[in-house]
């Protein structure tokens, strides 16, 4: 048969070795919040594994001491709870932490400082390993929409066959009676079993926690590597990409895209007067707007320099000029603001929409865009030019 103090031992040590990777985790990822509460909260479950292998001797154990040893281990799970929904940026209501904590005080106080029951323990421990599995669940959703699947899957894979297991282990020990003296005792076999399952979950789990931090890791890096960093938008290779995304997934031959391109009319004018710094901050300040004024549905990047481009969805394109118009009218009428300047700034635009069939009709419709912006300017700017063709009908 098993031996449960054995296999305790072997998840304590296990859990150990997880607590060193969620250390290194913790360090790489220093501001975290998830990352450092799921380290705290595994050390805290691991000492209070440790305790019980070590010092739950048999049915004569100090009741105290079952008290904080069986409080250590819920407390590790709440902790890592608390670091899932950090981690998520959607923390759960203070009153659910209370709601967990008070379960586990009630029913371990109940059961180890007045009727003393392993059962009773047991079921303790079950119910708050159920309850932070399911509620943690509910946030690896939104953790998968933002990172990418991969560690959501597989950490939520070993959370839900850890509640199944859970609940069958727990069900199954109340139908074959409540006369267990101690969890270690070797005359029920269930506990060995139990021990064993949560052996291949926890070791699971370790693992799916480190994932879920690689894949943040790797989706902010993503984004970087498509996202201006002064204003926040679409860079240049995004704007790019979003147009091969749009040619590779055209449903017809015939597919449209409607593109404005605008950039801050006598914008070496604003760095002269009033630096670069105070240029910065009008091309934040544009950025803003154009946010304000674009659709949803719309694509809008910054492709250069004070040069700005819009990727108008192929539904709306007669909306296209109208759209250029707003944009141009909200402009003007915003001066930028920065340290007690009014710094006022206007627009040029040119629009142009074409059907895109390669790289090569896209190319036509970027230099028609192009030519429009540069009419605009030529005719006084703080105006939109709508290009007459661009090329491919």
């Amino acid at each position: 048969m098993l031996d449960t103090r054995s296999l305790v031992s072997a998840l304590a040590l296990i859990l150990t070795i997880g607590i060193l990777l969620h250390f290194v985790n913790w360090r790489i990822h220093r501001t975290s919040e998830g990352a450092k509460f799921w380290c705290i909260g595994l050390s805290v479950q691991t000492v209070g594994l440790f305790l019980s292998a070590a010092f739950n001797t048999g049915p004569d154990t100090d009741p105290v001491f079952l008290f904080f040893m069986n409080s250590l281990v819920s407390s590790g799970h709440i902790l890592m709870l608390f670091g899932t929904a950090s981690f998520a940026e959607r923390p759960f209501k203070p009153y659910i932490y209370a709601g967990l904590a008070g379960v586990m005080v009630l029913g371990y106080g109940w059961f180890c400082l007045v009727d003393t029951n392993v059962i009773g323990r047991v079921l303790t421990l079950a119910s708050i390993l159920i309850a932070t599995n399911i509620l943690s669940l509910t946030r690896l959703w939104t953790i998968a929409r933002r990172d990418g699947p991969a560690g959501a899957v597989v950490l939520g894979a070993a959370m839900v066959a850890t509640i199944l297991v859970s609940a069958a282990l727990f069900g199954l020990q109340l139908s074959n009676g409540g006369s267990v003296q101690n969890v270690y005792d070797g005359e029920n076999p269930l506990l060995p079993v139990a021990v064993l399952t949560l052996i291949a979950f926890e070791t699971t789990t370790i693992f799916g926690y480190l994932l879920l931090s690689a894949g943040y890791s790797q989706a902010r890096l993503s984004e970087m590597a498509l996202t201006d960093p002064l204003t926040g938008l679409a860079n240049r290779r995004a704007f790019d990409r979003e147009i091969v995304r749009r040619l590779a997934t055209a449903t017809a031959p015939d597919r449209q895209i409607a593109m404005i391109l605008f950039d801050i009319d006598r914008f070496k004018q604003v760095n002269d007067t009033h630096g670069h710094d105070v240029g910065d901050r009008v091309l934040q300040h544009l950025a803003t707007i154009a946010r304000s004024v674009s659709r949803r549905r719309d694509v809008l990047a910054r492709i250069g320099g004070e040069e700005f481009a819009i990727i108008v969805d192929e539904r709306d394109s007669a909306a296209l000029e109208p759209l250029a118009g707003r944009l141009r009218s909200a402009v003007e009428a915003a001066p930028a603001r920065v340290e007690g300047l009014h710094v006022p700034v206007t627009v040029s635009a040119g629009c142009a929409r074409a059907v895109c069939r390669d790289a090569a009709d896209v190319e036509k419709l970027f230099r028609a865009a192009d030519t429009a912006l540069y009419s605009a300017k030529s005719n006084g700017r703080n105006r939109v030019e709508m290009a007459a063709s661009a090329g491919q009908a």
